[in-house]
């Protein structure tokens, strides 16, 4: 293979995203589970027994996690110009349940928050009690 061919692959590989490299989450079909809305920008992933796995929505942009023990969920977006925001927390889902993962900057910090879907409350959300701040993956 010659150099440039190198230089194409290299390119190539730098391009794809985490989700694309990550093996898939499948939810095991005899556990409880609740849900995260995908919808919006960026990439979505969870950390299960200390590894990450994309999380793939079904047509709704749902899709399943591990409910009634403590999850990590991260997700990334773009900001700026080549800029990342990356950031992790870990709730506890309850069986059924709607969630949704938010980022945002904050003094200059990325910032995840988990949120319930709860069309009662306004703006149809209302923060996860059991949601901390984590390292992500690295556990």
């Amino acid at each position: 293979m010659r150099p440039a061919r190198y230089l194409v692959l290299i390119a190539a590989l730098g391009t794809a995203s985490a989700c694309d490299i990550l093996p898939p989450y499948r939810h095991p079909p005899q556990l409880s589970a609740a849900t995260v809305n995908l919808a919006g920008s960026g990439e979505k992933w969870i950390c299960r027994q200390g590894r990450e796995h994309a999380l793939q929505g079904d047509k709704t942009a749902y899709a399943a996690i591990p409910a009634g023990t403590r999850v990590t969920v991260v997700g990334r977006h773009d900001v700026g110009l080549g800029g990342k925001c990356s950031a992790a927390t870990s709730l506890i889902p309850a069986i059924g349940q709607r969630y949704r993962l938010d980022l945002q900057i904050a003094a200059e910090h990325c910032v995840a928050t988990v949120y319930i879907e709860d069309t009662g409350a306004v703006a149809g959300l209302r923060p996860e009690p059991s949601a901390l701040p984590s390292p992500g993956c690295s556990f």
